[in-house]
Order: structure tokens, then sequence, then C-alpha cells
């Protein structure tokens, strides 16, 4: 999705800081808990179990954690039945886990495209439903963000080679995040903000504009950098409720 040798330019920090807000990159490929997520983690060792890590206000029997993990898909079904406040469950086995870093960081992470990166890390979690196994399926930490890479590579891959794609996100009618995107080859190949417009003499009063100055923005962009393929601009709360919908 992201060609390795991007060309990232003027990045505007006052707006671009917030993207980790929107984007937690560094959480797609690991297993910790999201913000207000309750999570029960059990870790065992071929069955014995080594440690349950529960959330306030939840408690594993003594039978559970006394007894051998012999079905971690039933066992993780059972205890997410048992607790309707989890968000889920995740039974890991020990050298799985172990595993599952260690090919991860195999990865060719030199070459790879970014969204390839992730996407591959993914599959290597979804190749192994037992030692790493969570319930509901659907709510392990990564499907929600394996979503959204496969949504927009997608949208990448179809946009024509050259043309540009622009994200206004605005809050209380102040610029949040802002975001151009040049795309070619079916890779973003040029990455920068709605204020590296200015430099190449666009009218300050056209940018950064607000959520009803999409058309001059838009002209803006088809100015400096090429034909604008697809244009999104909302308000911070709409977008924040799209990439982390309540569970």
């Amino acid at each position: 999705m992201i060609h390795p040798d991007v060309e990232i330019i003027d990045l505007y920090p006052l707006t671009w800081r917030n993207v980790g807000a929107l984007f937690p990159i560094d959480e797609w490929s690991n297993n910790r808990p999201f913000m207000n997520e309750n999570v029960l983690s059990i870790l065992h060792d071929h069955g014995h179990i080594l440690k349950i890590d529960a959330p306030a206000g939840i408690s594993v029997s003594a039978d559970v954690a006394t007894h051998l993990v012999t079905d971690p898909q039933r066992l993780a079904r059972t205890l997410y039945n048992v607790h309707p406040n989890l968000t889920r469950v995740q039974v890991f086995e020990k050298s799985a886990l172990r595993a599952y870093s260690a090919n991860v960081q195999r990865l060719d992470w030199r070459h790879l495209a970014s969204g390839d990166f992730y996407l591959n890390a993914f599959q290597i979690a979804d190749a192994d439903p037992v030692g790493l196994c969570y319930y509901p399926p659907d709510r392990a930490p990564y499907a929600l963000q394996q979503r959204v890479l496969k949504t927009v590579e997608a949208l990448v891959k179809s946009t024509p080679d050259g043309s540009a794609l622009v994200l206004g996100v605005y809050d209380q009618g102040q610029p949040y995040f802002t975001l151009i995107l040049q795309v070619r080859g079916g890779l973003i190949r040029l990455c920068t903000t709605f204020e590296y417009l200015r430099t190449q003499g666009i009218d300050p009063a056209v940018i950064p504009g607000n959520e009803n100055d999409a058309a001059r923005v838009i002209a803006a962009v088809e100015q400096v950098i090429g034909p604008v393929a697809h244009v999104l601009f909302c308000d911070r709360a709409t977008l924040a409720a799209w990439l982390h919908p309540a569970v």
C-alpha cells in the first residue's frame, strides 16, 4: 500500500501529531488490549496455565485456573459467555506466541509495502487459531484493523496512476488532521498535508479551510499535485466512530 521509498514532505506537526490518535499503527500487530476494552488473557504451556490476566471485577474460578487447557477455543467461548462484560477472551500457548513473534520478525519489512507487512502479520496470527485463540474471533485485536487496511489497500490499488487521495478531518471547524496521498503504480508514493499547498503558492486563505471548503482544496491539490480521485471531509468524531466502532 505504501511504497518503502515513499516521499514524505512538509508534514505540518500541529495536525500530523493527531494521526496517532486516529490510526494507532503501533498497536495493530500486537495483542495488547485497546483502551476501554475488557480482555481476559490466559497464557499456558502445553495446557498448563502459567498466567491469567483478568480485568477488574472479573474472577476466574479455581477449577479453570488449575485444570489443563485441552480445548482453548471451547475454554475461551465458555469464559466469554460466563462473563458478559468481557470484550473478548484470548488464550495463548507459550510456544505459539514465541513462534508468532519470530515469524513476524522474519518478514521482509525492508522491501514490503507497509500495508502488506501488517496484513502478513495478521495472516500469521490467523493461521494458528488454537495456539493463538481469540473469542469472539471477529474481536481479535487486529480484526478491525485488518478490515480497515484491506479496504484502504483496495482503494489505493484502484486509484488512477498519478492521482491523489485527500482527507480533511476537522474538530469544531478547525483542522485536526489533513492528508494528501499521491498514488503511482498502485502504491502510495507521496504523503503530505494541506499546509504543503501553501508552500507551492496557493492562497493561504484557501488552506487549511474547513468542512465546507472541499471544492477549493480539491482545486488547489489538482493545481499542485495532480487529479483528485477520492476526497473525504468530515469531523473528528465521525471518523473516530468509523475506525473504532463500539463493541
